[in-house]
């Protein structure tokens, strides 16, 4: 009797330690995912609000349990600089970080900046074909976390 009681107590406690644990444990800290990239421009808070019309364009790097596909991102952000040092213009888009393992969209406003529309079809020329990357054309950007 007094052995059982024992390891109820036992079993009890590491019920109680593994709870505290995997509630308090799993907090993350919110990083600040603001995109430094030359000549490319992220909307600010204020102007968020006003994008409720669909995105020509939004292209969203999604994980498949190990993090997103870096090498496709930094190739949108250098095909970004590119399009703006080429065409002398700033392509404005909104970046939401909606997942756990960096998943972001990085959605593109219609802009009337020049060759936007060519910008348009060679990114899905290249990153159509990439497991890790969804593209949508005229949706609505979804809110990041």
């Amino acid at each position: 009797m007094i052995k059982t009681l024992g390891m109820i107590k036992r079993f009890i406690y590491n019920v109680v330690i593994l709870s505290a644990l995997f509630c308090f444990g799993c907090k993350t800290q919110p990083k600040n995912d603001s995109i430094k990239s030359g000549n490319a421009s992220v909307l600010p808070e204020e102007d968020k609000e006003q994008i409720v019309a669909a995105n020509p364009l939004i292209v969203s790097f999604f994980s498949r349990g190990a993090g997103i596909d870096y090498t496709a991102y930094k190739y949108l952000l250098m095909a970004i600089n590119e399009h703006n040092a080429t065409y002398k213009t700033k392509l404005v888009f909104n970046s939401a970080s909606w997942g756990r393992e960096g998943e972001k969209d990085l959605c593109f406003p219609k802009q009337s900046t020049p060759k936007f529309d060519d910008f348009v079809s060679s990114v899905k020329t290249t990153l159509d074909s990439n497991r890790n990357v969804h593209l949508y054309f005229n949706e609505v950007c979804r809110e990041g976390k």
